[in-house]
């Protein structure tokens, strides 16, 4: 009896303990959905880490799955500054930042009382706008609206007319000359910019078109270079053919997409890769850097959408008669046919 009793004994046990864990098994439901914490997504979009010449007024734009977020920025890595709480919205403006500083940010999501932070960014803000150290109006020699439908003034500012053509063109004097178009123009997306140009000698940099502030371009060496800029700061360039000094060429630059090309008398060249925004605000001159073009220019036209090949050629064989192209003319946003000036300021000298 004694033999047996242990060997009931040790069934039994097994028996209890089998069943204590597959009851768990089946019994067991682990515990209700609403129990369970799960993590927050977030995640910043805009501006990209590491961005530079952004503007002074800047939106901070994120994805996640947050009821609300708390925005940090300020000038430490990392931010310590809390500039807008509870913010219901995926982004958030931050307005009168400092010129040439940079910034790092990150974003706090909550949601039902859970919290997840994003990682950090940083931005560089651009470079304060200077203004140009010449006295504009003294300059001023003509104002007047341009014979089209495009609401717009441009301003003449010591450029002369020259009259050794039917046609007529402008002349820079290479010191100070340059034309205002009487706004800006920003592209982000496709845009074309043509212009008869004249070298009157070799020089470092001709001014073709740019932005008061300098951030973008486009200068041409009379042995052929041509740079462009674009806001990001990058310059690209390549020799698009030596320009005969005293002898009109026809340029056209185009962007399509985040591709410059420049076409030289219908000759097209690889200029480089542009991710930019472009601005246009002055003829011959950069005001930034005093690039000024030294010569002359007719007909410039500026294109809202990239011309192909054979518009471009279109245009460099109907040549300087000083009549709004028909290429795309729904497309034009500035043209000036460079011939005149309503006064009638004598050519120089």
């Amino acid at each position: 009896m004694k033999k047996t009793k242990k060997k009931t004994i040790v069934v039994f046990s097994v028996l209890l303990i089998s069943l204590t864990f597959f009851g768990g098994c089946i019994f067991d439901s682990g515990g209700s959905d609403d129990e369970e914490e799960t993590a927050l997504s977030i995640s910043l979009s805009s501006p990209a880490n590491g961005a530079d010449d952004q503007e002074t007024t800047v939106e901070l734009v994120w994805s996640g799955d947050g009821s609300v977020y708390d925005v940090y920025l300020d000038e430490e890595n990392p931010p310590t500054t809390k500039v807008a709480n509870d913010v219901s919205d995926n982004n958030y403006t931050m307005e009168n930042l400092d010129y040439e500083t940079t910034y790092y940010w990150y974003v706090e999501a909550t949601k039902d009382g859970t919290t997840e932070s994003s990682g950090i960014r940083s931005f560089t803000t651009m470079a304060e706008i200077v203004e140009p150290s010449i006295d504009l109006e003294d300059s001023l020699v003509a104002s007047y609206p341009l014979q089209n439908e495009y609401d717009t003034s441009s301003k003449y500012y010591g450029v002369t007319g020259g009259y050794e053509t039917d046609n007529g063109y402008m002349e820079f004097d290479g010191e100070d000359d340059y034309v205002h178009i009487g706004s800006v123009l920003n592209f982000s997306d496709d845009f074309s910019i043509s212009g008869w140009l004249n070298f009157d000698k070799i020089n470092s940099y001709h001014n073709f078109v740019s932005k008061a502030d300098g951030h973008t371009k486009i200068h041409i060496e009379s042995d052929g270079q041509l740079y462009y800029r674009d806001s990001t700061g990058s310059l690209a360039n390549n020799d698009i053919g030596g320009f005969e000094i005293g002898t009109f060429s026809f340029l056209c630059v185009v962007r399509s997409g985040n591709s410059i090309k420049a076409y030289k008398d219908g000759i097209e060249y690889d200029v480089g890769v542009s991710n930019g925004t472009f601005g246009v605000e002055t003829i011959g001159r950069d005001l930034f850097d005093d690039w000024i073009l030294d010569g002359s220019i007719d007909e410039v036209t500026i294109y809202n959408t990239a011309l192909t090949e054979s518009e471009i050629a279109e245009l460099y064989n109907k040549g300087q008669d000083d009549t709004k192209p028909t290429t795309q003319a729904d497309n034009i946003v500035y043209y000036n046919p460079m011939n005149s000036l309503p006064c009638h300021t004598p050519k120089k000298s």
